[in-house]
């Protein structure tokens, strides 16, 4: 009888549509997507070269830990077999031809790039299929790993910048932008007016608005009235020095 080396244990990426749901796709049944479940021992301890060649990292692919540094700074605190997880040496570690049949088809084409990722989240593109997005790092960059169309089947990586609002050469998956930043609010979907008290400090949004707006404005016609003044005084006192000349 052959030893079982691993057990799948891969959850679904999305749950099928629901026809009662008037067309509107299926909500996300976990919010992570688990790693397969490895129980081969000698996976326990599995040496991967850095990628300066000068050191070996030890992969645990049971618990999903390594002993490079990004791990231990990145993707430590991620739930275990989460794909926060997957640094660079892990998703080398998983390139074993026994594994790649266990992978998920998101997790494969991680594995498949061989960065490592930003822990992140699972959400749906704009056809319904499940989509992650990584992490931002400092510059503002994060990977969306997404299909390239309703029908795919193959996920590819697709790379954005929050802070330029721009994706890495143009390439585009059908994602929009504001679910890649949760933290920006759609303004024309506010309400206009919102009460803030029944009291005196009443107020509405668009006027807390608009007297920011007139801060500002005041405070810049204060400035260029200032540098009109000085000018004007620096041009007035230059005269009297030129009359003062020519009279003696």
């Amino acid at each position: 009888m052959e030893t079982t080396l691993f057990v799948p244990h891969i959850s679904p990426e999305s749950s099928p549509p629901d026809s009662s749901a008037r067309g509107l796709p299926a909500p996300i049944v976990k919010t992570s997507l688990p790693l397969p479940e490895i129980t081969y021992e000698p996976f326990r301890s599995v040496q991967v070269r850095s990628s300066d060649g000068e050191r070996f990292y030890t992969v645990n692919l049971a618990d999903y830990t390594c002993t490079c540094p990004d791990f231990l700074a990145v993707h430590a605190n991620a739930p275990q077999r989460d794909l926060g997880r997957l640094c660079k040496h892990i998703c080398w570690s998983l390139k074993h031809p026994r594994i790649i049949p266990l992978l998920s088809p998101i997790c494969l084409a991680m594995v498949q790039e061989g960065f490592g990722i930003h822990p992140g989240r699972l959400d749906r593109d704009n056809n319904g299929n499940a989509i992650y997005i990584t992490g931002q790092n400092r510059q503002g960059w994060l990977d969306v790993f997404a299909l390239k169309r309703r029908d795919g089947k193959t996920y590819y990586r697709f790379g954005y910048n929050v802070f330029e609002e721009r994706w890495a050469y143009g390439r585009k998956p059908k994602v929009s932008e504001s679910v890649l930043n949760p933290k920006q609010t759609d303004v024309s979907n506010l309400p206009i007016s919102v009460p803030i008290s029944s009291g005196n400090k009443g107020g509405t949004t668009l006027g807390s608005a608009l007297t920011w707006v007139g801060k500002i404005l005041l405070l810049l016609a204060e400035v260029i009235a200032y540098i009109f003044v000085a000018v004007l005084g620096g041009m007035l006192g230059a005269g009297k020095q030129h009359r003062r000349r020519k009279r003696w």
